[in-house]
């Protein structure tokens, strides 16, 4: 796959927080990543590492302080045209982390499903029709019968296939879902991962699949980026970054998740949390107070995004050390 749906450039959030606000928050800092169709991308952290903040910036529920965001052609990060964003929102559709508060507990499924082809006034001579399509589409079936309930008759698992089906009314090109599964019973996260991949073939979207969870993004993404405090410091093919991790931060991710193979745990070391390391942000690493292999330079010198692998790049001075600092350190 070599085209491009979406991409996100030099992505930038920072809130200002404090006495006077007079210090930032940056809970995006030069973000970019492309999402291509028929894949799907996992951007996963540490709650507070500032996952979300991307997706609500991408999603255009957020202002970015600075950066791009391109589709079809166009930077739409900044815009404020009605019928510009129109489009864009229908073409870039979000799923929500709770299924329970995503839908209005007065209204029917039929509602929840014609209230945007109502919207972007698509399929208005045949929505009965459309409604059924959307909800054999995402498994609930008979679709007549599902129209009909309310979402305190459906469970938690059917509920977010609404939401699911929701998002595709429009016929969006990219889906963000933001941790779509951590509120669901461990026995039904599969069948919505499963949906999603399915829907990534059959339909060529490009998902940004938004999680936390690591043995997930293994099982459904085709490429994961790592952020942490604000920046993305591991990007790469998603066997490859999980399999073998060039970040030290990944590598503690990783060595987190329990192995029911094994009675052993890695001992991780934690001493800085995520939020106090994007508080106005110093010179260097933002995770050289966390990091068991850090260095001198760590402390004095922001590393930089490097490809050390094809397509595998991560910020680390340690194990993709940028070319500039190894002739500085033969100077």
């Amino acid at each position: 796959m070599t085209t491009t749906e979406l991409e996100v450039e030099g992505l930038t959030k920072h809130f200002p927080v404090g006495a006077g606000l007079r210090s930032r928050v940056h809970a995006a800092d030069d973000v970019s990543f492309a999402l291509k169709p028929g894949t799907i991308t996992a951007l996963v952290g540490e709650s507070g590492s500032g996952k979300s903040t991307v997706a609500r910036l991408i999603a255009r529920l957020y202002e970015p302080t600075s950066g791009r965001v391109v589709y079809d052609g166009k930077d739409l990060a900044h815009t404020r045209r009605r019928r510009q964003l129109l489009r864009y929102r229908s073409q870039v559709q979000m799923i929500y982390q709770d299924p329970f508060s995503s839908l209005n507990p007065t209204k029917t499924v039929r509602h929840a499903l014609t209230r945007p082809l109502k919207i972007h006034k698509l399929h208005t001579e045949r929505i009965d029709d459309r409604v059924h399509e959307l909800l054999d589409q995402v498994g609930l079936v008979p679709p007549e019968r599902f129209a009909k309930k309310y979402p305190h008759e459906l469970s938690g698992g059917q509920r977010q296939r609404v939401a699911i089906a929701r998002a595709l009314a429009v016929e969006p090109r990219v889906i963000i879902a933001d941790e779509p599964i951590s509120m669901l019973d461990v026995s039904i996260r599969i069948g919505i991962l499963n949906l999603m991949a399915d829907l990534k073939e059959q339909n060529e979207l490009a998902f940004l699949y938004v999680t936390h969870d690591l043995a997930s993004a293994r099982y459904v993404a085709d490429d994961v980026l790592v952020m942490y405090a604000g920046q993305i410091v591991e990007q790469g093919p998603a066997e490859q970054v999980l399999s073998e991790p060039l970040h030290p931060y990944t590598q503690l991710l990783i060595a987190s998740v329990p192995d029911a193979s094994t009675r052993e745990r890695a001992e991780i070391e934690v001493r800085k949390g995520v939020a106090a390391a994007a508080v106005d942000p110093a010179a260097g690493c933002r995770f050289v107070e966390r990091c068991p292999i850090a260095i001198d330079v760590c402390s004095r010198i922001t590393p930089s995004l490097v490809e050390a692998r094809p397509r595998h790049a991560a910020r680390c001075h340690v194990n993709a050390p940028a070319p500039v600092l190894r002739e500085e350190s033969h100077a």
